[in-house]
């Protein structure tokens, strides 16, 4: 993946905020299914139960199968800043990926909102000297020190990461 003298210097996945939307879909959903077992009347009727419990157990699956999907999608991104370019991955099925080399980087903007900022989360915005493209990284963990880590790199030009002296 890396070409000769590239060495990985900052590697993130999305923030575990991204994944917390998940619990909003999932917990509640299990907890519709686990009370519709449990709270069914025994008088009901057969069909009535069973219809009822079959909503319960589809709305279930269909809150597993997006979590999961979620979750997945999560574990297969990935935002690699090297000594020479960002690459950026993303997907399981489908991958798809930007490539972009870290001298065409304009400008790195990092964003956190109020919250964005207790929990450690926020945007990261890279604008490129061609075309003046502006990419948006969202659920990157620390932004600002990403940010500066990022300009760091810039500064030495390609040299290797352990090479801050070299000339």
């Amino acid at each position: 993946m890396f070409s000769e003298g590239e060495e990985a210097a900052v590697e993130i996945r999305p923030h575990w905020t991204y994944l917390s939307g998940l619990a909003l879909v999932f917990l509640p959903s299990l907890a519709v299914m686990i009370a519709t077992v449990l709270l069914i009347p025994e008088g009901w009727a057969a069909p009535v139960r069973a219809v009822i419990l079959a909503l319960a157990i589809a709305q279930f699956a269909t809150a597993a199968v997006i979590s999961g999907l979620r979750f997945l999608k999560w574990m297969r991104t990935r935002l690699i800043f090297t000594n020479l370019r960002v690459v950026y991955w993303s997907g399981s099925l489908r991958q798809s990926g930007i490539q972009l080399d870290l001298r065409k980087v304009a400008r790195l903007r990092a964003f956190q909102s109020p919250w964005g900022r207790m929990l450690g989360v926020g945007d990261l915005y890279i604008h490129s000297v061609v075309g003046g493209h502006v990419r948006r990284f969202s659920y990157i963990p620390r932004p600002l020190k990403i940010q500066q880590e990022v300009r760091q790199l810039q500064r030495r030009g390609g040299r290797p990461v352990g090479a801050e002296g070299a000339p």
